[in-house]
Order: structure tokens, then sequence, then C-alpha cells
């Protein structure tokens, strides 16, 4: 049976986009580099010669340096390194190198703490789209109206606490639940980055009544699923402290189910979100070749149409050749269009 994403997580194109992606991404980045400033600090206050285990990363504060400068040429941050020194030689008629068994001490520039693949967006994305789904419903199901700001998030949690289907599910519950729970602005700052306001501006264009944007309420809504995001943020430097991992599905997967054993009992994740969540990370997946494909085969047919162009450039080009690029677009505006709601930004592995 074929899913039906559009009941599951909507139809929110806006929020699939590449600039909402990266700022989900950066907040979530910015959230673990935070902790591990304030892990290293806590650390050096109880013994001196604390080695930091990131020191060769990019801190909190040499990212935000590198964020502030604008135009080209970036500054870069370097640590010295010991290596093993090689030497030239020839084998075979070729040449390779091998090790002299000597080391020497280099600079190397410093790079990323960790990394997103593209799993580990699509499952923070899909977060993001079940939660703003289950936030249309209510809204829908109250004449296209928000409930008052006082009652917005307990009206959220009640709607939302039994599923309208069977075999259906909810996050909202546990968002509201573990972030009442845990305040997460104890530990790390309100917000880094622009996650808030781009969020708030995309869902100021999905949520009008007849007062207008319903502003204060959409504030609250997106102040809670950031401040849950945080919280997976400040699970995931917790276990990086001791032991590097990537952004990925599987990590992230591993950091809800523990949260699930901080929150109320009666308050936690269907083990139906899980599957749902690995249908929906595959089909991400899926769609992402399909356009790679399509790119990969409009690149080569532009490519051939060149060829034969300035191939005959001193020739008027024919009415046949003509209809044949315009089709190429036509095809490719097809295809694009129906595929308009996913980011075709998924790389294997993208750097944070």
């Amino acid at each position: 049976m074929t899913t039906q994403w559009e009941d599951i997580v909507g139809n929110f194109s806006t929020l699939k986009t590449a600039k909402v992606t990266n700022s989900i991404t950066d907040c979530y980045y910015k959230t673990i580099l935070k902790r591990f400033e304030q892990l290293t600090s806590e650390s050096r206050d109880v013994n001196p010669d604390f080695v930091d285990p990131y020191s060769t990363c990019l801190s909190f504060s040499e990212e935000a340096t590198i964020a502030a400068h604008k135009g080209k040429d970036k500054p870069k941050f370097t640590y010295e390194a010991e290596v093993t020194e090689t030497e030239e030689i020839e084998k075979d008629g070729k040449k390779t190198k091998k090790s002299t068994g000597k080391k020497k001490m280099t600079i190397k520039t410093k790079g990323k703490i960790c990394t997103a693949t593209a799993d580990g967006k699509a499952t923070l994305v899909f977060l993001l789209l079940k939660y703003v789904k289950e936030v249309k419903d209510l809204y829908v199901a109250n004449n296209n109206r928000f409930p008052e700001e006082s009652q917005l998030l307990s009206e959220l949690d009640t709607f939302t606490s039994t599923p309208v289907d069977v075999g259906s599910f909810t996050i909202s519950p546990f968002i509201l639940n573990i972030t009442d729970k845990i305040d997460v602005n104890k530990v790390v700052e309100p917000v880094y980055g622009d996650l808030d306001s781009v969020l708030l501006s995309v869902l100021s264009a999905l949520f009008k009544d007849t007062n207008g944007t319903p502003t204060i309420q959409l504030t609250k809504i997106v102040t809670k699923w950031v401040q849950f995001l945080k919280l997976m943020a400040l699970q995931a430097a917790g276990l990086m402290w001791y032991k590097k991992a990537r952004v990925d599905s599987e990590t992230l997967k591993v950091i809800l189910r523990q949260l699930t054993l901080v929150g109320n009992k009666d308050v936690t994740l269907d083990p139906m979100f899980f599957q749902v969540l690995d249908e929906y990370i595959a089909e991400t997946a899926r769609l992402s070749e399909e356009q790679a494909k399509v790119r990969k085969e409009k690149a080569a047919a532009n490519k051939v149409a060149k060829e034969n162009a300035d191939a005959t450039a001193t020739q008027e080009p024919s009415a046949e050749q003509d209809d044949f690029v315009a089709g190429l677009d036509d095809v490719d505006g097809d295809i694009g269009s129906s595929l308009a709601a996913e980011t075709n930004e998924w790389a294997d592995e993208v750097t944070l």
C-alpha cells in the first residue's frame, strides 16, 4: 500500500527548502558546539591541564568569527600536529610515496566537529513537518483559527493526545511534555543562528485568519519546536563528548529513544513513528536519486546539443533542433514540478 505522505506530514513545500534545512542543522550544530565549550570550561575548572578532545576542530567562537566575516578569504584556524614523513620512490616504473618512519610537526587547518548525512537531515525535517501538520490540524479543526495564546499549547496537547485513526501517531504531546520537563535555555542560550525567524516567516505565510497573521501563537509554536531541537542537540553533545559521531538517522533515533525515558512515561513516541520515519527517509532518498538522474540526463543532452550547435555555428539552427532543445526544457519542467516539494540538497554526506 502506498503511503499517503500528505496525511502524515502535510504538503508544506516551503518547509522543505534548503534554507529551512540549513537553518535547522545550523542551530543543531551550534548548540552542540556551545555545549562542548561549556564542558571544556567545566573540565578545566577541575583539572587545569585538561586537554580538549576536539581541540583540532573549530570551536563555537571560531565558527562565529568565520560566520561574521564578510566577503571572501574567510579566516582559517589551525593547529600543530605530528605526522610521519614520506619520501617519493619509484616501483615498477610508477612513482609512489613511502613512509620514512621519521616524525615531524606540521600545521593543519581545523575542520567541523561533525557532519550531517542526508538521512540525518531527513530525520530532522520529518520531525518539523509532522509537528507542523499536527498544528495545522488543530488550526483547521478550530475553523482556521488558533486558540487563545494562554490555551494554545494545552489545547494542542489535548487535541493530539489521541490519534484520529487507528494505526496513526502524533508527536506533539511528546515534544510539549519533554520541553516542559527540561528547560534547555538554562543550559544554553535561547537560540543560535536564524532558525526562529526563518520558521516564523514560513509559518506566517501558512497560517492566516480574519485578524491577519497570529504572530503570538506562531511564536509559541516555533519556540517549542526549536527548544526540542536544541534538547536533541544537547543529548548529542553528551554522546559525542566521549565518542565522535555524525548527525545521521541512526544517532538521532538513539537520542529520541533516550528522551522517551526522560519525560512522562505515558507520553512517548509510538513504535509506528520510527517505522514511518524510516519509510520517509527511504522515500526522500529515492526522490533525490530521481532528481539527480534527471539533472544528469538533461546536462548530457544539453552538452550534445551544444556540441552540435558549435559544429554548425556558421549555419542557421534548424527548426527541428529548436524543437528538440525546447522539448528538453519541457520535460525538465514536468519532472521538476512533481519533485518541487523535495529539496535537491541531499548529498550522501554534507558538512554542517
